[in-house]
């Protein structure tokens, strides 16, 4: 007989057990193909088949690691990145031993799973776990995502769950970004493009953002995502939308950056539903002495909202913090006042970390300037 050991403390009959054991010796490769073929070699009344082929079995019961682990997938490995490849048993080769396991995929394919973890060593995982909406590779638990998947936690596991609070609880309770209404494929502004920066601070992840210079790069970025099904964030500064635009034009009024963000946005519009992912538009640091650059990607913005009901870019960064914070404030504010109609996001920063970026030199401040102020 199985028992399956209850959060009462009793033990609880599931059924009849058939154990299955391998003979012989081989390559992890060879063995994982004897196990497999076992395992689909199974009469239909003990071990299913999903619409793709893949065993299905009733229950997966899986131990999760401080790490985030299952079974012997691990964070970043060759073998968790091979989800979505199909195979229910692979080879595995961790720490200098080499063994099989079953893949991601199969265990997400059995008609239930339960996941354990026990202890407060492992809160900081189960956080993450459950708010990584669809799932990461440092953190494999987060990718079980089986049509009828349960935690098994202890209170301490769980409390650093229960205690972090959701930033927005209408997208706090979705299982995925997908889940969010109106989400789609492409370029997303206004409320959509809020609520899906929204749902990944409810779920504790990141959404990256790349500086892009040419169409290969802003490419580069989109195969990522689509490889990896995750948003991501394309972001032009004000140096690489010069490059973008080209070099050889002349850029005294910041003529050849405003062209090279806007066809820059424009490019990414025309080619981002294709690859099957959201994707926000953004333009990195812009100093006051680049404002001309911002005022043309603002009119280029106004252009396209009058046209299309929604600004071309989704969201712009003013850095002015080389300014007093007095005037950065008002500076932000007024360009806020005319952003706003179009819904469209502004990021802007104060205090600074040391340094050069973008054009602003803060390499030879005082260590006191890298600190939070108070005032």
């Amino acid at each position: 007989m199985a028992y399956c050991w209850s959060g009462r403390g009793d033990c609880v009959c599931t059924g009849e057990v058939d154990a299955q054991s391998l003979v012989g010796e081989g390559t992890p490769e060879e063995v994982a193909a004897q196990y497999e073929a076992l395992l689909c070699g199974m009469p239909s009344n003990v071990v299913g088949k999903t619409s793709s082929g893949m065993p299905q079995v009733d229950l997966v019961l899986v131990g999760t690691g401080e790490d985030g682990h299952v079974c012997s997938l691990h964070p970043n490995k060759r073998e968790i990145k091979m989800a979505g490849g199909g195979r229910p048993i692979i080879p595995i080769s961790e720490g200098g031993k080499t063994s099989i396991t079953v893949s991601l995929d199969f265990i997400c394919a059995a008609k239930k799973v339960v996941l354990s973890a026990a202890k407060a060593s492992r809160s900081p995982m189960v956080l993450r776990a459950l708010r990584s909406g669809s799932g990461c590779y440092d953190c494999p638990a987060s990718m079980v995502n089986a049509e009828n998947t349960t935690w098994l936690c202890d209170k301490d596991s769980i409390k650093g769950y229960q205690d972090k609070k959701v930033s927005d609880p209408a997208v706090a309770h979705l299982s995925s970004f997908w889940d969010i209404p109106g989400m789609k494929a492409g370029v997303l502004t206004g409320d959509l493009a809020w609520s899906l920066l929204q749902f990944a601070k409810a779920k504790g992840f990141a959404i990256p953002a790349f500086n892009c210079t040419s169409t290969s790069t802003v490419n580069a970025v989109l195969e990522a995502g689509m490889q990896l099904k995750r948003p991501v964030i394309i972001q032009f500064s004000e140096g690489g939308s010069a490059f973008f635009g080209g070099l050889s034009l002349p850029n005294k009024e910041k003529q050849a950056s405003v062209l090279g963000a806007i066809a820059g946005a424009t490019y990414v519009r025309a080619v981002a539903p294709a690859y099957g992912i959201p994707v926000l538009v953004h333009s990195d640091h812009c100093a006051k002495k680049l404002l001309p650059w911002f005022d043309g990607m603002l009119e280029a913005d106004e252009a396209f909202f009058a046209k299309h009901g929604e600004p071309l870019f989704s969201s712009h960064m003013l850095d002015l913090s080389e300014e007093p914070d007095v005037e950065n404030i008002e500076i932000c504010q007024k360009y806020l006042k005319r952003m706003a109609p179009m819904k469209l996001i502004l990021e802007m920063e104060m205090g600074i970390t040391g340094g050069v970026e973008d054009g602003v030199d803060n390499s030879g401040v005082s260590k006191e300037k890298l600190y939070s102020t108070p005032e």
